[in-house]
């Protein structure tokens, strides 16, 4: 299975005319879905954009929430209704979207492993805003996937990405050809289902902090996993100071 990104300018009608307070509802319909596998389904949003090539550091979720997807979707159509240009909008839903609700606890996390000296600044907190240049966000799917009839978030749980062809291909056509683009980033997989992709992708352990936990709220896990992951990944970190 070949997947195809979809043509941004091909929604935008459809996003324009979405009402002031975007819902679930309005996003899972048929005007935006992509495509399903089985209970899943994925749903266009206006992510990605231009790969920063001088990031240090690639930030990688496994698929927006619906909490980002909302947000996305807000800050794209309000930037076209100001006037703003296709790239201006995706900018800044992207600015806005990447990891929202999320970035104090995994600032925190990484600050703790020192990322933020290797880079030389004061917090990893800075790479959400005076800092952008250091850091590229992804998803490891690009597009919100939900799941089954109440379309609750994907959380690679039960069906692993790379047991579906329609996730895999979109990894495979999406992702992959970024990550070839930051060679030398480190790289930071958010929870289990992305540590285990990166690894079939054969990303290298040395620059990769393997076990790094979901930093979202809902993992109510996450400062234990991070505890028993921490000697691991502050080897990587360490041993970034020689790069």
């Amino acid at each position: 299975m070949s997947f195809t990104p979809p043509s941004r300018a091909s929604f935008r009608q459809q996003i324009e005319a979405l009402p002031d307070r975007i819902e679930m509802r309005d996003i899972q319909s048929l005007a935006f879905r992509l495509d399903t596998d089985g209970p899943l389904a994925v749903y266009y949003a206006p992510m990605g954009g231009a790969v920063n090539r001088k990031a240090r550091v690639l930030l990688v979720g496994l698929t927006p929430g619906w909490t980002q997807t909302q947000i996305a979707f807000q800050a794209y159509r309000q930037v076209l209704r100001d006037g703003g240009s296709e790239d201006e909008a995706l900018a800044a839903a992207k600015g806005q979207a990447s990891f929202a609700g999320m970035r104090t606890r995994l600032c925190g996390w990484l600050d703790r492993l020192g990322v933020e000296k290797w880079l030389g600044i004061v917090s990893t907190e800075e790479l959400f805003n005076t800092q952008r240049d250091l850091v590229q966000t992804a998803s490891l799917i690009r597009y919100p996937v939900f799941v089954g009839e109440d379309g609750h978030n994907y959380r690679g749980s039960g069906r692993r990405p790379i047991k579906s062809a329609l996730l895999w291909s979109i990894i495979d056509s999406v992702f992959v050809p970024l990550l070839a683009e930051l060679p030398d980033a480190l790289v930071v997989p958010m929870g289990v289902a992305v540590s285990g992709a990166l690894h079939e992708l054969g990303v290298d352990p040395a620059r990769c902090l393997y076990g790094c936990p979901h930093p979202s709220g809902a993992n109510g896990h996450g400062s234990r996993q991070f505890e028993q992951e921490r000697v691991q990944m502050q080897r990587v970190v360490d041993s970034l100071q020689s790069w």
